[in-house]
């Protein structure tokens, strides 16, 4: 195969020069978010100082928004357990291992779904509207029905973390099956294909594709209700050490925890995208 003649006058694409001003469009993203950053850590320390401003505005309080570098020591007198701090570990553990069965049991049952709805039209038109209207419930309005069923426990957290997870992964798993054209079913059935293997050859590379996609939003608001359940109902956790900081009025803590959730949820959602770029390397999204 003869290679294309070059034009004459332009010169030929160079992969030495495209990569300069990748690394230099990167370079000025992460400066812009670290000038971002800076900004916002020297309003929050400096303008609740502002007597005149903190005195009409009462949320730049010092007692209600506490300061950067107080939230800084509770922060590491959180992980370290130092100055008579309790350590946050133990509470941290409870609710990873209840947001870690909530996303593998969520998921699993929300591409199940999405494989046995997209599969089949009488089932996606009966049991449509029931799946919409529960999904329309508040989660925090299932949580003390929960709590009756299931007790405080264990299993309560992760029951309402698993309900969000499974929402989200069944739908996009169930729109994701639906996208296949109807010409590659029907070509892999006269090729020879049976409903089964349509289903684990043609469908299921797509719902599992649309479901890395759902993802991240999954982690973020499954560890999100297992906190919430956590809170309501007094479940160790996270949300327990929530409720405690709201019990004493101690917006440092609560400020700390919030950015220690934060940096977990970020943690676990960019482990979800190195699973995602591994499992799907074959999938252009």
């Amino acid at each position: 195969m003869t290679a294309l003649p070059q034009a004459e006058g332009l010169p030929a694409p160079s992969r030495s020069r495209r990569q300069p001003r990748g690394l230099q469009r990167r370079m000025v993203v992460g400066l812009s978010q670290l000038l971002v950053i800076v900004a916002v850590l020297a309003a929050w320390q400096w303008l609740p100082l502002w007597h005149s401003l903190s005195a009409h505005l009462s949320f730049l309080n010092p007692a209600v928004i506490s300061s950067p570098r107080r939230v800084a020591v509770q922060f590491w007198n959180l992980l370290s357990g130092d100055n008579s701090t309790a350590t946050i570990w133990p509470f941290l553990a409870k609710t990873l291992e209840a947001t870690g069965i909530a996303l593998v049991c969520g998921i699993i049952a929300g591409v199940v779904m999405g494989l046995v709805f997209s599969g089949s039209r009488y089932v996606d038109s009966v049991f449509q509207p029931f799946l919409y209207s529960l999904n329309a419930i508040p989660i925090v309005a299932m949580i003390p029905v929960l709590d009756i069923i299931c007790g405080p426990n264990l299993t309560l957290t992760s029951v309402t973390g698993a309900i969000i997870v499974f929402f989200m992964t069944f739908f996009n798993a169930r729109e994701g099956a639906r996208t296949i054209a109807p010409e590659t079913v029907q070509n892999t059935t006269l090729l020879g294909a049976g409903k089964v293997q349509v289903v684990l050859r043609v469908r299921l590379p797509y719902v599992v594709a649309w479901t890395f996609t759902a993802l991240p939003n999954a982690i973020s608001f499954g560890l999100l209700g297992v906190v919430t359940a956590e809170f309501l109902s007094g479940v160790q956790g996270i949300g327990y050490e929530l409720t405690l900081s709201l019990a004493n009025a101690n917006p440092t803590n609560t400020i700390s925890v919030a950015i220690l959730l934060a940096v977990i949820s970020l943690l676990l959602v960019g482990l979800s995208r190195t699973i995602r770029s591994r499992v799907l390397h074959w999938w252009d999204a």
